[in-house]
């Protein structure tokens, strides 16, 4: 289109100049060299050249200009695209990191409440059986000193029964009896004593079995609750995760 207007600007040039070199001619009958209007054409067409050479070098100056910029913005686009990976790379293996640390930290805590949970349940048990043994022992006790006992009062009921011992052993026979009666009392008593210690000390296990079934029933719901959170958590993030990928492929769209 700018050689069709070079041409037709020259061609309007050109006639006018022939117009013009007639009018002289005729009005003033100026006397022009032969070769004017060859000279003139020539001088036309050495600068319709120069005009062009200059626009097809402009057009060159602008198909390069236009290549670089469409090159720049390619390689700037790629080098964003290319940056905007690496983050999300390190953005996933920062989750990933932050969910194996969440995890390791997890399994700690579960490992030691389990640990927890055992040393209570075998605290209880072997007091139990310390407090078994301890009854066992005292009652085994007051059995031998009963027989111990009964032992002695046959022997010196025995002795009693002989005449020439019944006399002189009267007192005795009254001070025995009254030992076994006060033995007896007291043997009742004690039974009564160890009877309500016993039921107190069954009574405390009970308890201590009550609390330590709350405990772990407390603790099972704390671990039920790290993991409710956990479960929270992965799935909010993953949530994020796919929302991110989905206007990604949005965008590359």
């Amino acid at each position: 289109m700018g050689e069709r207007h070079a041409a037709t600007t020259q061609g309007f040039h050109h006639t006018c100049e022939q117009e013009f070199f007639l009018f002289l001619h005729g009005r003033f009958m100026v006397r022009l060299p032969p070769d004017y209007l060859i000279l003139k054409r020539r001088e036309q067409e050495d600068a319709r050249r120069v005009y062009e050479d200059h626009g097809r070098e402009q057009s060159k100056v602008g198909a390069t200009t236009a290549f670089e910029v469409r090159t720049d913005a390619a390689l700037g686009a790629r080098r964003l695209n290319e940056r905007y990976n690496r983050l999300r790379q390190q953005d996933a293996a920062a989750l990933e990191g932050r969910r194996r640390r969440l995890a390791e930290l997890l399994a700690a805590e579960q490992a030691e409440q389990a640990a927890a949970l055992e040393a209570l349940e075998e605290t209880p048990e072997q007091r139990k059986e310390k407090m078994v043994a301890r009854a066992k022992e005292l009652r085994e006790r007051r059995e031998a000193e009963k027989q111990a006992f009964v032992k002695e009062q046959y022997e010196r009921q025995w002795r009693l029964s002989c005449d020439p011992l019944r006399a002189r052993d009267s007192k005795l026979i009254e001070k025995a009896t009254n030992e076994a009666r006060a033995y007896q009392l007291g043997e009742k008593l004690r039974a009564l004593e160890l009877e309500e210690a016993e039921e107190r000390a069954f009574d405390k296990l009970r308890r201590l079995l009550r609390e330590q079934a709350t405990h772990e029933r407390a603790e099972a719901a704390k671990v039920r609750d790290s993991y409710a959170e956990l479960g929270a958590y992965a799935a909010a993030r993953q949530s994020l995760l796919s929302e991110s990928e989905a206007r990604e492929k949005a965008e590359e769209a």
